[in-house]
């Protein structure tokens, strides 16, 4: 029989769940949302981060819960959104728990309902589901760490907490190194026993293995992964980090980024800190401190490219929110306290709908909406110009990336154009690649061609025989003929059948 606790988690998880998914499925685009969507979508049927299904670092924890939610639901747009839905009523049931043990339960009720509204938390559920590993297996941790700090003589609290962080290193590697710093200092304030460090060590190392193994075995080898993780991390890092060689504009623009998306929800809230009279209890700032920290450091300075990264951070964030709250409205009753949690959602929802100017738009419905509509407009116009044998899609500089329109027209060849003549070029038929140069030279053979490209000069795109419809051009195009796009120029060298 499940005690009053249990059922009232229980019942507390069933109510964030639909929560969330009244307020993020209605907003789902049609589609996988951009490029790393459709990686995952890629990485039910294979796993494979050289292949970038997904992406690296190839997130193994996350790839296989999508395919434990494939078993019931086939299409992966669907897959993408449960996982997100788990992930985020997870992370929400561990704010909970950890707030309700640091300040109680009204700062519990106000922190969860910061951290559902929160603009990244929504923006990332409906758009790029991994994100909310970060603040799942963050929150998680932190629990268990707060658990083994406050009991110090139960060491399997210790012992699970760094097991724990093995297992969510799998989910996103940066985030298990980035939580080291709490574990130690928890370790250091309980113990600082050698020999339990040695056993933390050991869990970790465990919990590690399975999906360390797992990578490299998809990739070729332990060599072939640790290659492709750091060559992927200097791609990634050098545009904005300075500490991988990126301006000192670039890295005060993505520092800037980081201060924005970790603190836009805190404005729902930041006016109450003066009137927020209580004394936290002892050891729950610098814990807080040293969990928070660490990560928001390493998006200031290493790298945060979107809003939903900042996850890994922004619970800590909604949490000390919910402890000033609660702290102000100490002598309200219940009704004060749900009030309270009613009016910081609708205030992040206003945040959500209409964010302030500058970083904080990326994090809005309107991205999200805008994007929607680019790929769904896009897609019509495709569908209404195929014919029944398969066509051309020509991308260059298009508004929708290659990688959705190879997941869904994959009977048809997709041209990849790159922005200059001294990248690499590509055509796929199936998902697999058919042809790779630097610069191309051909079109694949079929007489019709869609193309999907900025419309700089739509006067010249015409005169030239291409038609418009919505936001692409087309032109059918017989063998031998050329075609200019951009710098290229291309022959329709293979008969047409």
């Amino acid at each position: 029989m499940m005690n009053d606790r249990g059922r009232t988690t229980a019942i507390t998880a069933a109510l964030i769940f639909f929560l969330l998914a009244a307020t993020r499925l209605p907003l789902a685009p049609k589609y996988l949302y951009h490029f790393d969507s459709v990686n995952f979508a890629l990485s039910i049927d294979e796993f494979n981060p050289a292949k970038h299904q997904p992406q690296p670092p190839g997130y193994p924890m996350f790839v296989a819960l999508l395919r434990l939610i494939h078993f019931a639901i086939p299409q992966a747009e669907y897959v993408l959104l449960a996982a997100g839905l788990v992930m985020a009523t997870a992370a929400a049931i561990c704010l909970w728990q950890l707030l309700n043990e640091m300040f109680g339960r009204n700062a519990a009720v106000i922190a969860v309902s910061l951290f559902i509204f929160n603009p990244a938390c929504w923006f990332g559920g409906v758009t790029n589901q991994v994100r909310l590993c970060l603040a799942f297996c963050s929150t998680g941790i932190a629990l268990l760490a707060w658990r083994a700090l406050r009991r110090p003589d139960n060491a399997w609290l210790l012992y699970g907490s760094f097991a724990a962080l093995g297992v969510g290193a799998g989910f996103r590697p940066a985030l298990g190194v980035l939580l080291i710093p709490l574990l130690l200092w928890v370790w250091w304030n309980t113990s600082r026993s050698i020999y339990r460090l040695l056993i933390c060590i050991g869990l970790t190392v465990l919990a590690i293995v399975p999906w360390v193994t797992a990578s490299a075995m998809a990739v070729g080898g332990l060599k072939e992964w640790l290659a492709l993780m750091w060559g992927y991390s200097n791609e990634q890092f050098r545009g904005t980090s300075a500490v991988f060689g990126a301006s000192s504009q670039s890295a005060g623009q993505m520092a800037w980024q980081a201060a924005v998306w970790n603190g836009l929800g805190a404005l729902t809230w930041i006016w109450a800190i003066p009137f927020s009279r209580n004394k936290w209890p002892i050891g729950v700032p610098a814990f807080l401190l040293v969990w928070f920290a660490p990560i928001f450091l390493f998006s200031a300075f290493i790298h945060i490219g979107d809003p939903d990264q900042a996850l890994a951070s922004i619970p800590v964030v909604c949490g000390v929110g919910g402890a000033v709250l609660a702290s102000f409205l100490q002598h309200y009753n219940v009704r004060g306290v749900a009030g309270a949690a009613v009016a910081v959602a609708i205030l992040n929802v206003f945040l959500f709908f209409n964010p302030p100017r500058g970083p904080a738009r990326a994090s809005g419905y309107r991205a999200v909406a805008s994007m929607d509509e680019r790929t769904r407009s896009v897609f019509r116009a495709i569908n209404d110009l195929k014919t029944t044998s398969p066509v051309s899609i020509v991308h260059y500089r298009g508004i929708v990336s290659w990688r959705q329109l190879s997941y869904y027209f994959q009977n048809d060849y997709i041209v990849y154009l790159a922005p200059g003549l001294d990248e690499y070029s590509w055509t796929l038929f199936r998902l697999a690649s058919i042809d790779q140069k630097q610069p191309p030279h051909s079109l694949p053979g079929p007489k019709r061609v869609i193309l999907i490209a900025p419309f700089e000069n739509p006067m010249e795109m015409e005169t030239e025989g291409w038609q418009k419809r919505g936001p692409v051009y087309y032109r059918d195009i017989e063998p031998n003929d050329h075609v200019d796009i951009g710098p290229y120029h291309l022959s329709q060298s293979v008969p047409v059948t």
